[in-house]
């Protein structure tokens, strides 16, 4: 009891810190805790030091300086290797531990040549894995080779007491790391940072905001907003990282405005420590006082764990998605994943970095194949060629609205299957598709014409994008610099399927450039056909309505068809104007 006797002899029960913790108004001053605790008087109270978040304010405003936390810690070790070993409240974040250790969860991406890798620690790969993802990816453009290990510190059972556990998995961690070269720690999480730093000292530890200090990311929109910074309890003592945060806060755009307690004075969430479990009464507190300090203000904090404990009481947004995504950030629709559904995001952040993993191996394994090459350019020249032999043999005279009657002839016994199949290769033939649209609703009617014409050239648009990715997606990426391709990449990868849809709705391109142009980019196929999809569905349904009433015009009836088509044209041809007013 080396520690616990230490606090015990040397507190002068001064009350400072009792002043500033939530936990000590409860109980006392750490002294009288401490001379407790050795005389057995609080043996039936066996929950008391799992009351405390272990985040060191006392030793910050101590005048002796004197390390609380670590007499608490003692006693937490104490009480865990008892004949009552387990706390029944600790079983869910026990089993969280174990599971983020598991070979389920974990993950390991070591690159040849690999010495460095990206922690990124188990809360934010699960409530925020976007965010975790596109760091590791923006990681990649300034560190050559460096890897990425999702898997769990084993912080908890070190706070709970449970050291023969704590040193177990945390020890099979570190051999494992040093056996695959790795030297370096880069890390997200402020608890795994202090954890490495303390216990895994033959390994360069540093958080990932150091980091990209010094190689800021260009911010793609500026955050316009007066935010307080809240520092973590794990980094409390360490002002380079206190500095190198505000100096990336300051270079989004956002004006800071210190909150009472910052740096090493800074409160703790509530969360630290897991003293929630076993006295929320106690760590709603905690909460309680930083709310009132906020004065209104959002929060900027770096720790995954913190942003999930303020919540929505606490108007706060991670420092990585203000960097990686700050068009959510701003707006406060930042992709942040909650329990149960934490599991499951960690299990497709792990199957997605697996997958780029795989991707980027086979790409340097692979040697050039001018077979691949020679295809390609065959494909290509025989789209183009088809295109222009089309062009020649007049084919595109009979798709102007003005021989619209020659194109209804042709078609007049033209099966729906065999309609689709023109409709979806029309955009692949640079062929305008206007016209078979406008055919549809006049052969079959506003119904079927609409679900034929849909189907039609949503396949002409995936078709489309999928030769251009396969013709030219590795061509742009060589052409364009490493630093310019990841951005294009990172931005279409977070917010492709709202790129597609804008385009789609506003038609700033022509359909079928659009269509071979996104193919280029990193869009997920899957969200580029789901949005464009839903952009063609108001323009197709217009023109389907409009043309399907026209026969019924001619002689003289005006259909409700005609009219909803009519309307419904002039509001498509209203979205330019509007778009461009917002």
């Amino acid at each position: 009891m080396g520690a616990i006797h230490n606090i015990a002899a040397k507190c002068v029960n001064c009350n400072r810190c009792v002043r500033e913790c939530a936990f000590l108004k409860e109980h006392g001053t750490p002294g009288e805790i401490s001379e407790r605790f050795m005389s057995q008087t609080v043996s039936g109270e066996k929950h008391l030091p799992f009351q405390c978040n272990l985040c060191n304010l006392c030793q910050a405003v101590c005048p002796q300086q004197l390390d609380c936390s670590d007499s608490f810690l003692e006693m937490r070790r104490t009480i865990q290797i008892g004949p009552e070993k387990e706390i029944v409240e600790h079983r869910s974040i026990c089993a969280y531990e174990k599971l983020g250790s598991s070979s389920l969860f974990s993950l390991y991406v070591i690159p040849e040549g690999c010495t460095t890798i990206f922690f990124p620690g188990c809360t934010l790969a699960a409530t925020r894995a976007s965010a975790a993802e596109s760091t590791y990816h923006y990681l990649e453009t300034v560190i050559p080779d460096i890897g990425i290990v999702l898997h769990c510190c084993a912080r908890p059972s070190h706070d709970l007491g449970r050291h023969g556990i704590f040193q177990q998995r945390f020890t099979s961690l570190v051999d494992t790391l040093k056996g695959k070269g790795i030297s370096k720690i880069i890390t997200a999480c402020p608890s795994c940072y202090d954890t490495f730093k303390r216990y895994a000292p033959e390994l360069e530890t540093e958080t990932v905001y150091e980091v990209l200090a010094e190689k800021p990311p260009e911010a793609m929109t500026r955050y316009p907003e007066t935010v307080a910074i809240h520092d973590a309890c794990a980094t409390r003592f360490i002002p380079e990282v206190h500095d190198s945060v505000r100096k990336l806060v300051a270079g989004s755009g956002a004006t800071i405005d210190e909150m009472k307690h910052s740096r090493e004075k800074a409160l703790c969430c509530g969360e630290g420590a897991a003293a929630s479990y076993v006295a929320p009464v106690i760590t709603g507190k905690w909460k309680d006082i930083r709310k009132s300090e906020t004065g209104g203000r959002h929060i900027i904090t770096y720790c995954a764990g913190c942003s999930a404990t303020f919540g929505k009481a606490i108007p706060n947004t991670h420092l990585l998605d203000v960097l990686f995504c700050p068009d959510n950030a701003i707006i406060g629709k930042e992709k942040v994943v909650k329990a149960p559904f934490t599991y499951l995001a960690r299990l497709l952040l792990k199957k997605r970095l697996k997958r780029a993993d795989r991707t980027v191996r086979n790409c340097k394994q692979r040697k050039p194949e001018r077979k691949g090459v020679a295809l390609r350019i065959m494909l290509l020249l025989s789209i183009l060629g088809i295109a222009g032999a089309l062009r020649c043999a007049g084919v595109d005279q009979y798709l102007d609205m003005v021989h619209i009657e020659h194109l209804l002839t042709l078609c007049k016994e033209c099966p729906p299957s065999l309609y689709i199949l023109i409709l979806s290769l029309a955009p692949v033939f640079f062929m305008p598709g206007f016209p078979f649209v406008m055919a549809g609703g006049i052969l079959y009617g506003h119904t079927w014409g609409l679900v034929y014409a849909m189907a039609g050239a949503t396949l002409g648009a995936g078709l489309s994008f999928l030769l251009s990715r396969y013709i030219g997606n590795q061509w742009v990426s060589s052409a364009l610099s490493e630093t310019k391709w990841a951005k294009l990449q990172e931005m279409t990868r977070n917010h492709g399927w709202k790129i597609v849809v804008v385009l789609r709705l506003v038609p700033l391109f022509p359909y079928t450039p659009l269509n071979y142009g996104l193919g280029l980019t990193n869009i997920k196929f899957s969200h580029y056909i789901i949005a464009t999809f839903l952009g063609i569905l108001p323009a197709c349904t217009a023109f389907i309505l409009f043309s399907s009433s026209l026969m019924d015009l001619l002689k003289g009836s005006l259909s409700p068809h005609f009219i909803a088509g009519t309307f419904l044209l002039f509001f498509v041809s209203l979205i330019p104007l509007i778009y461009k007013k917002s």
